[in-house]
């Protein structure tokens, strides 16, 4: 890769990052992931992933996932799921 297509790809990655939300891992957060994964039966890191997807603006957001089971999980809390 060239020095003008390592500008463009990292000006493209910089304008990608503006879009993505960094959700934090709080206390409130793991009861709520603790909640899922008992409610809808999923391992703790779906239930932290389907937490966070809340946490970030709910079923208005799309959840992408190919994971069968995270991509139900997702639709039981009103996700649109995108993937599986």
């Amino acid at each position: 890769m060239g020095e003008r297509e390592l500008g463009a790809a990292l000006a493209l990655f910089h304008d990608d990052w503006m879009r993505v939300a960094i959700i934090e891992l709080d206390a409130v957060l793991c009861v709520a992931a603790g909640s899922i994964a008992t409610s809808l039966g999923v391992k703790a890191l779906d239930a932290l992933h389907l937490a966070a997807a809340e946490r970030a603006g709910g079923v208005a957001l799309p959840f992408v996932t190919f994971d069968r089971k995270q991509g139900h999980a997702a639709r039981q809390l009103g996700f649109t799921v995108f993937g599986v």
